[in-house]
């Protein structure tokens, strides 16, 4: 497996209906922390960056080029569509100085130099949206060729390692700070 795979323990029965299944069904909004450490963002992975930005949940990536800050909402062919945070203007009255909120040219910087430390975001309204969003996850995985840019658990992974949904083994709590057992 590639150095950029994270787990992402999205366990069914515990995270993905668990927070959306209660009275007040609150949506989801996971922000996913990404840190390659490497000097750049392995090729493999590349593919992969673009595709989750394609998803109906995602909400871009807040990541960068070297020095530098970035919103990334889009792709198109080996470059990614992004916003600078940093740019300054000048307040405006609305609605006739709402144009100056839009950029004219889109901002374009090529895949290949990405940052490799940055957050995917993604937005769940309800538990299909979850189901759905882990599908597509599964799905790319599966299609790294052997390097997925992340993995989803679905449980049974942990069960066969014995393990649960926190990491501890059956049986087995993690201690907070205090010496108590976490919760």
């Amino acid at each position: 497996r590639g150095g950029a795979t994270m787990r992402l323990a999205l366990l069914r029965s515990q995270l993905c209906l668990a927070s959306l299944t209660t009275v007040a069904a609150a949506p989801l909004l996971l922000l996913l922390l990404l840190s390659m450490l490497l000097l750049q963002v392995d090729e493999r992975y590349l593919p992969q960056l673009a595709a989750v930005l394609t998803f109906p949940q995602s909400v871009g990536i807040v990541g960068g080029r070297p020095g530098a800050s970035l919103y990334f909402l889009g792709a198109q062919g080996s470059s990614v569509l992004y916003l600078d945070p940093h740019e300054v203007q000048e307040a405006v009255e609305l609605p006739e100085g709402a144009a100056t909120y839009h950029c004219s040219t889109p901002r374009l910087m090529p895949l290949t130099s990405i940052d490799p430390s940055l957050a995917i975001g993604f937005y769940c309204g309800s538990a299909s949206d979850v189901d759905d969003l882990c599908s597509r996850l599964q799905q790319a995985a599966q299609q790294a060729a052997g390097a997925p840019l992340m993995t989803i658990d679905t449980g049974e992974a942990a069960q066969q390692r014995g393990t649960t949904g926190s990491g501890a083994r059956e049986g087995e709590q993690y201690k907070d700070a205090d010496g108590g057992a976490a919760e």
